[in-house]
């Protein structure tokens, strides 16, 4: 005959006779301990908890993720030229050995914006853009890239990496 013959709180454990009269015990889980169907129900109940835990959790971090992109959007849309035309970020912001001034705070010191070439203008929203005002051509950009360039290298020593690649011209332009 077997029986349930001790239960050791807090470990979801229960210690089983293994046959009559026997001093030898096994280990087993609580839930092993139970008639068929309250293990049935224990387990559905379980699963219930952990589903909605779970299903709160996906929801919770869905809605962290939402907020982390409106606010990306909503400083980009803040900080770069809005309904005009533009390559994107020009230059890359140097390395930290380099300089603690990201590409953007260099071109600034160096006093370049609204400068315009053509078409083309180094923008007054992030100086870090180059945009077109639809009659810019590439010849109008480039310009203005070397420019910024000698003029922060000239201005501050800082030599800035092109972001952008230039298809169509030399190398080392």
């Amino acid at each position: 005959m077997r029986g349930l013959c001790g239960w050791r709180g807090g470990r979801g454990r229960a210690s089983q006779l293994i046959g009559p009269g026997s001093l030898e015990r096994r280990e087993l889980r609580f839930e092993d301990a139970l008639p068929l169907q309250q293990r049935v129900d224990l387990f559905a109940a379980r699963r219930i908890h952990r589903t909605r835990g779970a299903r709160q959790q996906r929801v919770d971090r869905k809605a962290q993720i939402a907020a982390r992109i409106d606010d990306y959007k909503n400083r980009r849309i803040a900080s770069q030229p809005k309904n005009r035309r533009s390559a994107g970020s020009i230059f890359k912001n140097p390395q930290p050995g380099v300089s603690d001034k990201k590409a953007w705070q260099l071109i600034d010191a160096a006093g370049l914006i609204g400068i315009r070439q053509g078409g083309a203008e180094i923008s007054a929203e992030h100086c870090n853009f180059i945009v077109n005002d639809g009659s810019a051509t590439a010849a109008d950009v480039t310009l203005l890239i070397q420019l910024i360039a000698k003029r922060v290298l000239e201005e501050t020593g800082v030599t800035l990496e092109r972001e952008v690649v230039l298809v169509g011209f030399p190398p080392g332009l």
